[in-house]
């Protein structure tokens, strides 16, 4: 995550979630990124931090940060931690045992109010992020946080590890691909936060497969001897990345429109586009773009930089 919100004010403190949603918007795609969803049960609550979410995709998100995570020292983060992750899993097991039972509405920052009024869709996977800068063992004597509840499984990630992974990752399949990767390392390193590296470079090198690995360690020992082999895989990862990036820019592009759209067109044209405050046929363009993988964004924005180059 860039920077550490050290010395953090109490306003810029709230606004951390600000900055993951904003994070995420632009690869996962802003329309499907939902922050702060509400539900009424009693009174108004919020029922999780995030929901990203698509026709056939979806996946719930709660999140722990520090007012100063610097402020602590290694003991006290740790048991900050571990209190706080299991704050975060009961937010998500309440979410994913009531959530579909009640009204739940969000404000999103282009789409205004999105109501789900069946309640939350089928979540694929929940993620407890909590705000730490080095490696926390979240493996407690009893009560361990739970890795799985009512059939969906849950990750543990640091707050930076979690915005790396998305970083070089880009798409929501390519994330679940690499969650569901990892639930075959130990059970104990399924609660380890913070410490993530090697994992992922275990997972470049081995064509996005953690088969294999016996744990971090094993994870470390391997990358250290592979050197090479890592450079060219990030090598040949950047250049997805980069074409990938122009697909990511069209589906942004896809939620405006120029105030001066309508000039020139003839009255059949016109007929095909959604009426300006009531457009959502551009959602349905988003979807399929939101539900491609790394490997087939890349090749489209390929395509296009090659039709933007044609003379």
């Amino acid at each position: 995550m860039a920077g550490s919100y050290a010395g953090r004010t109490e306003r810029a403190w709230n606004l951390a979630e600000h900055y993951v949603r904003d994070f995420l918007s632009l690869p996962f795609i802003s329309e499907f990124v939902f922050h702060s969803l509400q539900a009424i049960d009693g009174t108004q609550k919020e029922v999780a931090d995030f929901l990203i979410a698509y026709p056939g995709v979806a996946v719930l998100i709660s999140q722990k940060t520090q007012k100063d995570p610097l402020a602590r020292s290694a003991e006290k983060t740790a048991s900050w931690a571990l209190k706080e992750a299991k704050k975060a899993a009961s937010q998500l097991c309440g979410a994913l045992r009531t959530g579909r039972c009640k009204s739940i509405w969000c404000e999103h920052l282009r789409r205004g109010k999105v109501e789900l009024p069946d309640g939350l869709p089928l979540i694929d996977h929940g993620i407890v992020l909590v705000e730490v800068f080095e490696h926390v063992d979240l493996n407690a004597q009893a009560a361990d946080p739970p890795l799985i509840y009512q059939g969906t499984p849950i990750t543990y990630l640091s707050v930076n590890d979690s915005l790396n992974i998305a970083s070089e990752l880009r798409t929501v399949p390519e994330v679940l691909a690499y969650l569901d990767a990892r639930r075959g390392l130990p059970f104990t390193d399924l609660r380890i936060v913070g410490d993530e590296r090697a994992y992922f470079e275990f997972y470049l090198l081995h064509n996005g497969s953690l088969a294999g690995c016996a744990g971090k360690a094993d994870a470390a020992i391997t990358v250290a001897a592979r050197r090479d082999d890592l450079r060219q895989a990030l090598k040949a990862k950047w250049e997805h990345d980069r074409y990938s990036g122009l697909l990511e820019d069209v589906a942004d592009q896809l939620a405006t429109r120029r105030q001066d759209y309508a000039e020139g067109l003839s009255a059949e044209a016109l007929a095909c586009y959604d009426a300006p405050e009531n457009r959502t046929n551009y959602l349905r363009m988003q979807v399929v773009l939101a539900s491609l993988g790394l490997r087939q964004r890349s090749e489209l924005g390929r395509a296009f930089e090659l039709a933007m180059h044609k003379p």
